[in-house]
């Protein structure tokens, strides 16, 4: 099976999806999110939430989400802390609870998409490549290799 597969799978375990992305995020994050939200939605997850703490205040951050439209909604801990077992947690573009979010240490985490340095990640998916330069990278590949539909605004997003 693969990589890409594996992630499929397991989102089509879920009732609902919740992307973390990173305090102030960035095209990186938001395209990573935005790009796991589709693949969660081929899955057959009707409920994806892009959650971020912070505030997007870089020009280029704000112009990103304002022109794809993304759904971005400011974090709330209750969303994911004490979740039904088939609510997921996803973080792209980070990869520990506590570190450049707002998520609790301990909140158990069910899928992680990175390419940052880091230490005991845990999480029930883990894909951390740090040789390459976006986890947006990772995210179209999964997109590829799935075979998922790509409109303007994904493709925009990933510059596919």
């Amino acid at each position: 099976m693969s990589t890409a597969q594996d992630l499929w799978d397991l989102l089509a375990e879920g009732a609902d999806l919740n992307i973390v992305c990173h305090n102030n995020p960035d095209p990186d994050c938001l395209a990573s999110a935005l790009a796991l939200g589709r693949i969660a939605a081929d899955a057959g997850i009707d409920e994806r939430h892009i959650l971020y703490s912070g505030t997007i205040t870089h020009q280029q951050n704000r112009a990103f989400v304002n022109l794809l439209d993304i759904d971005i909604q400011s974090f709330d801990p209750a969303a994911v802390e004490d979740r039904p077992a088939d609510s997921l947690l996803a973080f792209v573009d980070h990869s520990i609870p506590g570190e450049n979010n707002q998520v609790s240490p301990d909140t158990p985490v069910d899928i992680v998409i990175d390419h940052h340095p880091a230490e005991e990640v845990e999480a029930r998916f883990v894909d951390r490549r740090e040789e390459l330069g976006a986890a947006a990278t990772i995210l179209a590949e999964y997109v590829r290799a799935l075979d998922i539909e790509v409109d303007s605004t994904l493709a925009t997003a990933l510059m596919i």
